[in-house]
Formats: C-alpha cells, sequence, structure tokens
C-alpha cells in the first residue's frame, strides 16, 4: 500500500491520492433519505435538464460495501499484526485465490511490512500453504519465528530474483504489494514468470502508481502500459497475426485488470496457437450481412470495384500504383469507421 495510515478498514487518512470519506468507509452504511430532486437552472431549459447526453459518465458507487461480504475480510481484522489494504481489493483477492484453498500451494507476497498480510495469507490458504514474504527491510526476518519463510532483496534486481528461485524451487502464486515503482512492478514479473506453475498466476496490486507523478508517471514506460502489451502478446497467438515468440506470449494464458490491479494468469498448456475448426454441419448458404447498408460497406465495395478496374495493369510501376492506392482506401474506410466511436475513448 502507499503511505498508510490505520482507520477502520485500513484506508488511509491523507494519502497523496483521493479516497472515500470515513462515512463511506464503513462496512454496512446506513440507510440514507432520498435527496429531493434538484430544480434545473434557470439557465437551463427542462427539457436539456433532464436528458443527459448518452454519453454521460456513470457515478462511481461509493455506498455499497459489497466487496467486503466474503470470507476474507473477517480474517483480515482477526489477524494479531497491521495490514493495509483498500476495500476493492478483497473481492479480486477471493475471485483469484479461492480455487487454491486447501492445496499445497507455494504462495508469495512480496512487501511485508508490519507482517499482517502473512498471516492472513496462511488462515485463508489453509495448513497446506507455503507462505513466504519477501522485503527490502532486513528487519522482517523476526517473522521467521512465526513460522514463515522470509527472503530480503531488491525486487528490481535479477540477481536477487535468480538466487531467490534457486532456493525456492517453483511457485503457485505471486502477489507483488511492493515498491510500487514501474521498473519493480516489471522486473518482478519478468523474473518470476519462468517459475510460476502452469495453472499459477501473478497478481500486481496498487497499480494506481501507474497513474501517479510520484512514481514518474503516467509514462509510455509505466506498469499499466507494460501490462496492455502483454495482451497484445497473447493476443499475437493467432495464427494471421503472425506474433514473435517470446515467454509473454507462450506462458501468459490471459490476463485480467481490475481497479488497481492486474492479474496474469499463467499456462503453457492453454496458451497455444489456435487452429481453425469447423463441426462439417450443413450450410445454409447464409450470406455474410456484416457491412449491409452502411458507410463502411459501400466503401468496402468501392475496394472492390476499383480492385477489378485496375487489374488489368500487370506491369511496374503499375502494381506499386495499385497497392498504394488500395492501401489507401482501405485506411479510409476504416478511418471513417473508427471516427463513429472515437468520443468513447475520452
Amino acid at each position: 500500500m502507499l503511505n498508510p495510515s490505520p482507520s477502520k478498514l485500513d484506508i488511509p487518512a491523507s494519502p497523496p491520492y483521493p479516497v472515500p470519506s470515513t462515512e463511506e468507509a464503513l462496512p454496512m452504511p446506513a440507510a440514507r433519505k432520498p435527496l429531493a430532486p434538484k430544480k434545473p437552472s434557470a439557465k437551463i431549459s427542462p427539457s436539456k435538464a433532464s436528458a443527459p447526453p448518452a454519453h454521460a459518465k456513470a457515478k462511481p458507487n461509493t455506498t455499497s460495501r459489497f466487496e467486503l461480504a466474503g470470507p476474507l475480510y473477517p480474517i483480515y481484522t482477526s489477524v494479531p499484526y497491521l495490514s493495509y489494504k483498500h476495500s476493492s481489493y478483497f473481492q479480486v483477492y477471493e475471485k483469484c485465490f479461492t480455487p487454491f484453498i486447501g492445496k499445497p500451494i507455494t504462495f508469495i507476497e512480496v512487501g511485508v511490512l508490519n507482517g499482517g498480510s502473512l498471516f492472513m495469507w496462511r488462515k485463508f490458504f489453509g495448513p497446506n500453504a507455503r507462505i513466504i514474504g519477501v522485503d527490502f527491510n532486513p528487519g522482517a526476518k523476526k517473522w521467521e519465528k512465526d513460522g514463515f519463510e522470509i527472503h530480503i532483496g531488491d525486487q528490481s534486481s535479477p540477481v536477487f530474483w535468480a538466487e531467490f528461485f534457486r532456493k525456492v524451487g517453483q511457485i503457485d502464486i505471486l502477489l507483488d504489494d511492493g515498491g510500487h515503482t514501474n521498473r519493480q512492478q516489471i522486473e518482478t514479473v519478468m523474473q518470476a514468470l519462468p517459475h510460476i506453475r502452469d495453472g499459477g498466476l501473478i497478481m500486481v496490486e496498487d497499480t494506481h502508481a501507474s497513474y501517479m507523478p510520484e512514481f514518474g508517471n503516467p509514462s509510455f514506460h509505466s506498469f499499466t502500459s507494460f501490462a496492455k502489451s502483454v495482451t497484445d502478446k497473447v493476443n499475437s497467438r493467432f495464427p494471421a497475426l503472425k506474433g514473435t515468440e517470446s515467454l509473454l506470449r507462450n506462458r501468459v494464458f490471459s490476463t485480467e485488470f481490475y481497479e488497481s490491479i492486474v492479474v496474469f494468469n499463467i499456462d503453457s498448456r492453454r496458451a497455444v496457437i489456435p487452429l481453425p475448426l469447423s463441426n462439417e454441419g450443413e450450410s445454409s448458404d447464409a450470406q455474410d450481412f456484416r457491412h449491409q447498408h452502411t458507410t463502411t460497406g459501400t466503401l468496402l465495395n468501392l475496394e472492390v470495384k476499383a480492385a477489378k478496374l485496375l487489374a488489368p495493369l500487370k506491369r511496374e510501376p503499375f502494381i506499386t500504383l495499385k497497392h498504394m492506392l488500395f492501401k489507401l482506401i482501405h485506411r479510409a474506410v476504416w478511418e471513417a469507421d473508427h471516427l463513429k466511436t472515437r468520443r468513447y475513448f475520452k
């Protein structure tokens, strides 16, 4: 967590970024009396006031504590030592980690701090789990007396991780709640990737740091920019895209994006090049109507007609000219289509 200080839900009292108020942070807020509707401004006609634009921003849900209704939050509040988390994280933890409960897994948490989360994970996963903490502070070694394995080192150092995995071996889950810099998060993912068992995962939390100036962001080299590029590598497995071989492409089965959390699901068995299939059923000779009666369809038809018109030109430099013309028409077709959805990218 970033610069925390305790409260009922361990939400920082005065962090460098906005958080819900104390009232909103209560686990079960009292019902509130509905507010009387506001009268339209004198400068705005009633019809305009009652009809918001189609792209109006949705208001965030700050009154529900649904995310704390699962089994992990009571465990979190019962552990004897301090731990800082955000309320929205618990539903993600439960969604991703519940299948591992009771199994003989190896779980790594980067960022030990006051030790509370180590106890939470041991209680959540059960006695068969091997819980290992990683921290830069040598003082974290004190938690070894409570049965945890603790390794001290710099999470941005490939040398540290090489020695770490030499000692620890293969693992199932790595949760990064460490220093939150771009380099620390990216290096941790890349160094851990070869050592995650198939079916395991890497979870990086507090990814809001990728948008905060104190971490040198926003940046093209932020962690979230890296995570988006991993999604591109996953999609590059489609044969027509001719993606290049890489560890990320061959080991990351899927990526999941949550508020302030990114998850990489690791499974080389499922990270495969897809094959085109058919069930050999009877065809009804259905026509493709994707672009019928649309501007895009009209422009695509224009491209086909231009191809037929220029087909007899089979000598250079006509061939080069044809290719350039087709590229221009094709690009114009899709740029015209993209303009219609541009407002959704703001």
